[in-house]
């Protein structure tokens, strides 16, 4: 509400860049950063993420930028704008906690998106609940379809990891 979000964000870009790309082993490793609606609504966002970029040396492909499902429907055109400056960056972008929101399957087919995350809430059935399987086949039969990745979050137990092996 403040507007702070975007400073708060660029620094922790900045940081985790500076820092993963300084570990002995950073160079095979990723970075995900969440970002906020907020972020995405300024138009310098995409210019800031390149300027981080820049300045860290860090390689963009080794840089997902998460965006919630919910932050899709707020401004759907400005959003699409905004990712697709992104792209043009080399990060790889991903819709976080798919499944939960109301986004519509036409947009996630626009939107220049590489990766799809499975909401927690899903997965935490996945191995007890043929309701939570069925969504989370649904949801990565969608990703498969359209090209995507799919990530399952909040792999807990082996079960939940053989259930989703399976599907």
């Amino acid at each position: 509400e403040t507007g702070q979000i975007h400073r708060l964000g660029q620094w922790v870009l900045e940081t985790a860049m500076r820092e993963i790309g300084g570990l002995e082993h950073g160079g095979h490793v990723s970075l995900a950063v969440n970002v906020s609606t907020r972020q995405l609504e300024r138009d310098d966002f995409a210019d800031s993420v390149g300027d981080a970029l820049r300045a860290s040396g860090f390689d963009p492909a080794r840089l997902v930028l998460e965006i919630t499902e919910s932050a899709l429907m707020r401004d759907p055109e400005t959003l699409l704008r905004q990712l697709q400056l992104l792209k043009s960056l080399d990060v790889t972008l991903a819709i976080d906690d798919f499944g939960t929101g109301y986004s519509s399957l036409a947009y996630l087919a626009r939107l220049p998106i590489d990766l799809v995350k499975i909401d927690r809430s899903f997965v935490a059935g996945v191995a007890t609940s043929g309701r939570e399987s069925r969504i989370t086949q649904m949801i990565m039969g969608i990703g498969g379809s359209l090209a995507l990745r799919t990530i399952a979050e909040g792999v807990e137990f082996p079960a939940q990891r053989d259930a989703l092996h399976a599907l």
